[in-house]
Parts: structure tokens; sequence; C-alpha cells
């Protein structure tokens, strides 16, 4: 998985290799950040020259990019971690995916991270977590933070908008979708003049878009919590964010990133967005129907699994007795998910291309 955040002159990466690239604009050289011990998942924007890094090594680390030291590793988390930050109170939050426990999840957190003031403190100038929270029964996946909360999206299929200081919970918004997908990403994007029937809230309007494993992209009002659009993509929506202008841009489980305008001088010619829909619907066709017999004989026996070791997170679907069921590897073991409802091809869907039940153990 990539991330982008401009800082400066530069643009970073943060990858599966566990490294950061820091890459020059102009030149497009490159230096490499070291320090995460799995794939980095999240990066985040802290001042001209540093960044927030989160891991699935279950910590989240402050970075300078000029000199490439790490100032800060925050830990106490479980597995992967998503980050946000806000620069008018200068706070992190940090989002848990949580662990296997019990035959469920455990540990899904939002904490919140601010400057020691403790004087004469060792940690004087560190951050430190003053809060912690529960807001989802699942895995959190994404964090974006505005002035009415901190936005936070999870695979229990809910966008949460929890207060700036406590982290707890003060807005609760659903995706308006009977399937109940994972929410993997979100962004807040502000705009001039309404979406729908929002309502006016200001000079501007805000807009809370999250991305889902089942290939939309949702667009809710803040001011009311109601989904005002669904944006249909040809696969699985792994990232999202606003463009100053009102624009969205979106991450694409098929390797493609697009723009999505309100502003209808600027819309694509006809034939892309003709060749756009057609995509969305052999997507959405795939996502309806099981997969066949030929295509389940050919996956990995269920009662195999204990022997197949995967990257945290990822998703796979298995044959068992005869059925497809989706499980998720996490914290070194499978948890079955559901039984297969939908199929986008492939046996390793890592998070897209498979529709399963509700996950059992939300």
């Amino acid at each position: 998985m990539f991330v982008w955040p401009f800082i400066h002159k530069c643009t970073t990466a943060g990858c599966a290799d566990a490294i950061i690239y820091v890459i020059d604009k102009t030149t497009f050289d490159y230096t490499r950040l070291t320090g995460h011990g799995k794939n980095v998942t999240s990066l985040c924007l802290l001042g001209q020259n540093k960044i927030i890094s989160g891991s699935w090594d279950g910590t989240a680390k402050v970075w300078d990019v000029e000199t490439g030291e790490c100032l800060q590793t925050l830990e106490g988390h479980d597995n992967g971690v998503c980050v946000g930050y806000d620069a008018g109170s200068d706070t992190i939050y940090t989002g848990a995916s949580g662990r296997a426990e019990g035959g469920g999840i455990v540990g899904c957190d939002l904490r919140v991270w601010r400057k020691s003031t403790t004087e004469g403190a060792t940690a004087e100038g560190k951050y430190e977590c003053v809060n912690v929270t529960s807001p989802h029964t699942g895995p959190i996946r994404g964090i974006a933070v505005t002035t009415l909360g901190v936005v936070t999206c999870s695979n229990d299929a809910d966008v949460c908008v929890c207060d700036l200081s406590s982290g707890a919970v003060i807005q609760r918004i659903g995706c308006d979708d009977a399937s109940n997908p994972f929410l993997l990403c979100c962004a807040v994007v502000e705009c001039e003049g309404r979406l729908g029937d929002c309502e006016e809230g200001g000079s501007c309007y805000k807009h809370v878009v999250t991305g889902a494993e089942n290939g939309q992209a949702f667009v809710s009002c803040l001011s009311d919590g109601s989904v005002r659009q669904t944006i249909p993509h040809p696969g699985t929506v792994w990232c999202v964010a606003g463009l100053g202008n009102g624009d969205l841009v979106t991450g694409c489980h098929d390797g493609k990133v697009r723009v999505f305008t309100r502003d209808v001088a600027r819309v694509a010619p006809e034939e892309v967005v003709r060749e756009y829909e057609g995509e969305c619907e052999k997507f959405s066709s795939s996502m309806k129907n099981g997969p066949s017999k030929a295509e389940i004989d050919k996956l990995d026996l269920w009662e195999d699994h204990h022997g197949i070791r995967k990257e945290e997170g990822t998703v796979q679907v298995f044959n068992k007795q005869g059925t497809a069921i989706a499980a998720r590897y996490e914290s070194g073991n499978w948890i079955e998910v559901g039984e297969v409802t939908g199929y986008g091809g492939g046996e390793e869907v890592s998070g897209g291309g498979a529709r399963s039940e509700r996950e059992k153990r939300t």
C-alpha cells in the first residue's frame, strides 16, 4: 500500500517493505527512512519537515524527513496502526486494528497523544498518550481530522466522529449499505456550494468520504450524518483524499487513480466515462455471483490453513467442505469471516474481491 503526503519539496511513500521513501519532487531522487518492522500502512504530515507513520508492527513513529531521524516511537497498539494529526492543538491520533482473542478482535482503540508539559520530565517535548477510547467494534482502518472532530472508519462498517480532546464518540455514521462492507480509508472534503440537500455549514460544506472493500466510495454529510452519494469503483477502494478545490481522488484495487469533480466543465470525455462505467458494472456483477465449483476446487483447503502464513490483514478465500469461505490473517491466526456470497476472482484478495457475511466476531 502506498500513501503520499506532500512535505515542502518532497513526497513521501510508505510501502509494504516497511520502508518510507522520501522522494524529491523535482529530481525524483529518494532517501529511505527505516525503522518499522512491518508494512507501513499510514502517513500523515506533522509540521513542515516532519511526518508520522503507522505500521503493522504495532507502532507509530515521528520522523524528521530532512535528517532521516526517528524522533519518537509511539507504542501500545495491537497490530496495524493508522494515524492523524491536528495542527491547531499539536495532537496526534492513532487507531489500532486490534488483536485476535477468544475468537474475536479486541484492542481496536483510538489513542490521543499530546506533548508532555511536565516540567523537568525526561519525556518533556515528547508526545504522550492522554486518552484511550474504543469507538468501534472492528479494526480501525482510517483517520481524518476536521474542526468538527476526529473521523475514524472501521471494518464494522461505521464512521465515527470523535471529540478532539477526549476521543469520545459524538456522532456515528453508517455507510447506508446492507452488505456492511469493511471501510478501509476516510478523508474529509470541503467545498463551496451544497451537495444534494446538505445544510449550509459556514463558508464551506464538510463531507466525509470513505472507501470500502466492496468497490464503493461513500460521501456523507457531517452536519447530519446522511449518505449523499455512493460512487462505484471496479475494485476495492484503498485510499481517498480531498483536493483543495473540492475534487476527490481515489486509489482502487485495479491499480488506477481516479479524480471526481463537481465541475461539469472538467468532466472526462464521454468515452472515458463509458469505459469507467463498464468496468464498474463488470465488477458489480462479479460481486453478486458466488464462485463456481471449478473455482472453489482450486482454492486452498480450510483444513490446511494452520500451515499457511501471510501478511497481517490479508484476506484469503478457502475451500471449506465444498463451500467458499473468507478468512482474515491477524495475530498469526486465520479468523473465519463468513461464506463468500460474491466473488471478484482470485483466491487471495487482500481485503477486496470477495463479499462475505458480516464478520462473525463483531
